[in-house]
């Protein structure tokens, strides 16, 4: 009765989303799971990504114009030993939102699409990216955020040429080398941001 309840309830949810949004929704269940172009992925449940699996671009995939909603769950690596180069990898106008974490992968979310240009659009809102390599990196692409805790990266927590972010904190980032919680090459725009370091002159120990 409970599994059938259970089973009722996200049925619900799906078709409620569905009709908001005006999107397709798919579940996310599994390491190596693709949000397809223009639809809204929900991640059912924690993923922990340390293989053994073949060696894939990222655990999550979230593709053009698409979304994924964490919805209160984390995405684990095993850096440098997973298969996943990144937690999420995200192409342009790709939204991500929280709450949830991603945790443990050479780059929490890639936001190059593949590409290696990185000129792509990332929309991030109420997420923890920690322990990984690199937070995000986002190459010549522009990051919109809000909502994000961004701490306990080894290198540079937030990577970009354009940077727009409100009510996050970001500290401890660069902890062996290149101390920096972000870096843009156009002065960022910040409301209620908590850093520590930059090359901006915008953080606490700049």
């Amino acid at each position: 009765m409970r599994a059938f309840t259970a089973a009722v309830c996200a049925l619900s949810t799906w078709v409620s989303l569905s009709a908001a949004t005006g999107q397709p929704v798919i579940d996310v269940t599994s390491c190596g799971d693709i949000v397809p172009a223009r639809t809204l992925g929900i991640l059912r449940n924690d993923l922990v990504c340390d293989g053994p699996f073949p060696f894939r671009t990222a655990a999550v995939q979230v593709d053009r114009r698409a979304e994924l909603h964490l919805d209160g769950h984390t995405i684990t690596g095993t850096h440098p030993s997973s298969p996943y180069r990144a937690g999420i990898l995200a192409f342009t106008q790709a939204t991500i939102r929280g709450p949830g974490v991603v945790e443990g992968f050479e780059i929490g979310i890639d936001g190059t699409g593949m590409t290696g240009l990185g000129r792509n659009r990332l929309f991030l809102y109420d997420l923890t990216l920690r322990g990984n390599l690199w937070g995000v990196e986002q190459g010549q692409g522009t990051i919109r955020g809000s909502g994000l805790a961004v701490h306990d990266n080894v290198h540079t927590g937030l990577d970009t040429r354009t940077l727009k972010l409100t009510n996050s904190t970001l500290f401890s980032n660069g902890v062996t080398s290149y101390v920096l919680d972000f870096v843009c090459t156009r002065r960022p725009r910040l409301i209620d941001v908590t850093c520590e370091h930059s090359q901006w002159g915008v953080c606490s120990l700049d």
